[in-house]
């Protein structure tokens, strides 16, 4: 079955250090997301996983054809569609129609284009196509879809999540996007080169770690608790209630998907509440919170 490994995997470029330890096992038929800020390392992760630079320490371990899609697609500028896709079949020995492969994806009818001649969204699924072309057990992805804008980009990626079931490929997906990356089986978030924190969409979105693993996986407040701890509170956790044991104030609110997503202030802290209603800016409210939020030590 094909999987892909790293351990103690690290990479170092003269006195900088872009990875540092990491250990991290994606199987075969698993969606995983690297998580993380730009230059975080995860791009130098995928690279190494990949074989396209070499580690500084640490191992790769690969059981399958690697397939990679890169964040700046690499389409051959002076081919047409068809062409891309047929000498990525024909490199691999692959007997397969490479306008069936692009009708898979959406684009069977550009098949006769130039990347020149494609908007954003048709050369993302070119990419996808000429690399599904050499049947790849371990998938890579590298922030496929960072240029396209919102609407195109929950498209194309429904499509990426589609075909990974369709094709149960070992695939790894890189993103800064915490919202693709908590649609994965497991996240893996990166932060200046380590491997923070490792563990399902809903362990890393409640249970965080560390307060940068926190932030990075979507809209958080946090609270000064006991015993130097810091409460970890979501936007779902927060609620407006007349009898609520904090006050806070009102600093904005924007609709967004039937609700009001609502910025408080309490105390020098600022939360994220949910609300089917909108408080008005600079109105003082009252709030609950759980009884038991998650901590963070």
């Amino acid at each position: 079955m094909a999987r892909v490994e790293a351990r103690r995997l690290g990479r170092r470029y003269g006195e900088v250090t872009a990875l540092e330890a990491v250990d991290l096992q994606v199987e075969a038929g698993e969606f995983v997301a690297v998580l993380g800020h730009s230059g975080s390392g995860k791009t130098t992760l995928l690279r190494l996983l990949a074989g396209l630079d070499s580690p500084s320490e640490g191992e790769v371990s690969v059981d399958g054809q690697i397939g990679m899609v890169f964040q700046d697609l690499g389409l051959w500028p002076h081919l047409r569609a068809r062409r891309q896709v047929e000498m990525v079949l024909r490199a691999n020995e692959v007997s397969r129609d490479a306008v069936e492969l692009l009708d898979r994806l959406g684009i069977g009818e550009r098949a006769e284009a130039y990347p020149s001649e494609m908007s954003g969204g048709e050369g993302q699924r070119l990419a996808l196509a000429r690399t599904l072309a050499a049947d790849p057990g371990v998938l890579l992805l590298d922030e496929p879809l960072s240029s396209l804008d919102r609407p195109l980009r929950d498209q194309l990626f429904g499509e990426i999540l589609r075909l990974h079931r369709e094709l149960g490929a070992a695939t790894l997906y890189v993103t800064h996007d915490a919202a693709e990356a908590l649609a994965a089986d497991r996240v893996a978030v990166i932060d200046r080169g380590r491997l923070v924190q490792v563990g399902t969409p809903d362990e890393v979105y409640c249970r965080p770690i560390s307060v940068a693993v926190a932030r990075l996986t979507g809209p958080v407040g946090l609270l000064p608790g006991e015993d130097g701890a810091t409460v970890v509170l979501r936007p779902e956790e927060v609620q407006l209630l007349a009898d609520g044991e904090l006050e806070g104030v009102v600093e904005s609110a924007r609709f967004e998907a039937g609700r009001w997503r609502v910025v408080l202030r309490v105390g020098e802290a600022s939360l994220w509440a949910v609300s089917p209603h909108c408080p008005a800016v600079g109105a003082t409210v009252r709030l609950s919170i759980p009884e038991s939020p998650w901590r963070i030590a």
